[in-house]
């Protein structure tokens, strides 16, 4: 069986994206558009440059499609050698947190940039444990109160 002939016998909505050479395509050329234009390059951006939305992005990213791409149904082809879309994803999404790294070193006002990273689960947040050297720390029972007469 072929592999078009598997894909097309899935069933269900077709995927968003026919390969990963046409993702990285479309995803080079919305970068360039950026640079060209001058504007941001977002993840946001790039979705709607694909026509899809970023919870679509995230399905490929997690390796949901990887499988129809590059695995069970190609047929003595060697799965490790084939491009995966969580893979692309990945590498396209690393587009995008470069620039806004960049944006936040380049612009006197990163806070954008700073929200972006977030997204990218980066945090600013520092724990410090100053008192306990990280044990819990027990209770420590106080006498009852005197009461006043």
């Amino acid at each position: 069986m072929s592999i078009e002939t598997a894909v097309k016998n899935l069933g269900g909505r077709p995927r968003k994206f026919s390969s990963v050479s046409g993702l990285e395509s479309k995803a080079r050329k919305y970068f360039n558009e950026c640079l060209v234009k001058e504007e941001p390059i977002t993840i946001t951006g790039l979705a709607i440059n694909l026509g899809t939305t970023r919870e679509t992005l995230m399905d490929y990213e997690s390796g949901k499609y990887d499988d129809v791409s590059c695995g069970i149904f190609a047929e003595g082809i060697d799965s490790s050698t084939q491009k995966k879309f969580s893979d692309a994803i990945k590498k396209i999404k690393q587009v995008c947190q470069h620039y806004a790294e960049v944006q936040m070193y380049e612009k006197n006002n990163p806070a954008g940039a700073i929200f972006a990273l977030k997204n990218y689960n980066w945090s600013d947040k520092q724990e410090i444990d100053m008192t306990t050297k990280g044990e819990k720390l027990g209770y420590i029972a106080l006498p009852p109160l005197e009461e006043e007469e």
